[in-house]
């Protein structure tokens, strides 16, 4: 934190939402701009709900699950849309395969594997117009990244980010088994972005870290 430059302890000290949000995820990427140092950083250890196993210094994949329910609707999709937009570019940058997974109701899941060529540009930015706008269910986003978890060796190092608005029912007690499973047998953590006031009890019960950003319908962006 002591070598970290002005411009971004400006978007941590932004009371608008978005920069402050902005700041989070950057922080969490390990992509914050600071001044090179010649020695180590001491800081003291953050205890995890989960144990992770990862080799030091190594970045694995990462997986997303976007919330396009009805309830996410106007800004707040926008504001999703966006924090995965630059969340999938940081990823690229530190060469980290990417999946994305956007979600509704029951049957309502769209996924795609990030590559960030010109054609695969043009197919995210596609796939980013798309919503669901139906009901909420995380029940199909979380089997379908506890099977790549688990199924493919690519993606056992991978991290989980969820972008929603809290508004979501609790995941069948099944699915959080094999979710909790995959977690444990493959080092990896659920880390939440909730776009509202308050996280919600799902999404404190499932995440292993969260992040949230106030109502973005309250703020002028």
């Amino acid at each position: 934190w002591d070598s970290m430059l002005p411009s971004e302890a400006q978007l941590l000290a932004s009371g608008r939402p978005i920069l402050r949000t902005l700041h989070h995820m950057r922080r969490m990427e390990r992509s914050l701009l600071s001044y090179d140092r010649t020695a180590w950083l001491e800081e003291e250890a953050e205890v995890l709900k989960r144990m992770e196993m990862r080799p030091f210094g190594k970045a694995g994949p990462l997986i997303v699950c976007l919330d396009t329910s009805g309830s996410m609707a106007g800004v707040r999709e926008s504001l999703g849309k966006a924090l995965v937009l630059e969340s999938l570019r940081q990823a690229h940058r530190q060469q980290r395969r990417c999946y994305l997974y956007a979600f509704s109701g029951a049957g309502q899941l769209q996924e795609m594997e990030l590559d960030l060529s010109v054609e695969g540009l043009k197919n995210l930015l596609e796939f980013l117009k798309c919503s669901f706008s139906g009901g909420t269910s995380l029940d199909g986003a979380l089997e379908a990244s506890a099977r790549r978890l688990t199924e493919e060796e690519a993606w056992r190092n991978a991290d989980l980010l969820l972008v929603t608005d809290g508004e979501l029912r609790t995941p069948a007690e099944d699915v959080m088994g094999r979710v909790d499973q995959a977690l444990q047998e493959c080092g990896a953590r659920i880390v939440g972005i909730v776009l509202a006031e308050a996280a919600g009890g799902v999404m404190e019960q499932i995440c292993t870290e969260l992040y949230i950003t106030g109502d973005p319908d309250r703020t002028s962006l």
